[in-house]
């Protein structure tokens, strides 16, 4: 795998669960440990993550999906449109 393309993945994977480690990511990508290693440096010197012991997060840097929106499973989809109406609120900003 390009390591384009595993930079995608990451944080494909990052943008899903809010915390990814080592040895997930490995299993994604295909990639060894030293590899995802340095994946992980390249991305965190951009922002986009942030690395701990073990793993990474979403970084401040990081946008939602390509599609605007950060992902929500369908069951939380599903009640959207009457939460946001008992909220009150007048839009909503996201694909349902």
């Amino acid at each position: 795998m390009h390591y384009s393309e595993r930079y995608e993945k990451i944080l494909e994977l990052v943008r899903r669960y809010d915390f990814v480690d080592i040895h997930e990511i490995r299993k994604n990508t295909g990639a060894s440990e030293a590899t995802v290693r340095r994946d992980i440096v390249k991305l965190s010197e951009t922002g986009q993550v942030e690395r701990f012991h073990g793993g990474i997060r979403r970084g401040p840097l990081l946008k939602p999906f390509p599609d605007g929106n950060d992902f929500l499973p369908f069951s939380l989809r599903r009640n959207l449109p009457f939460l946001v109406q008992k909220q009150g609120v007048k839009t909503l900003n996201f694909p349902i």
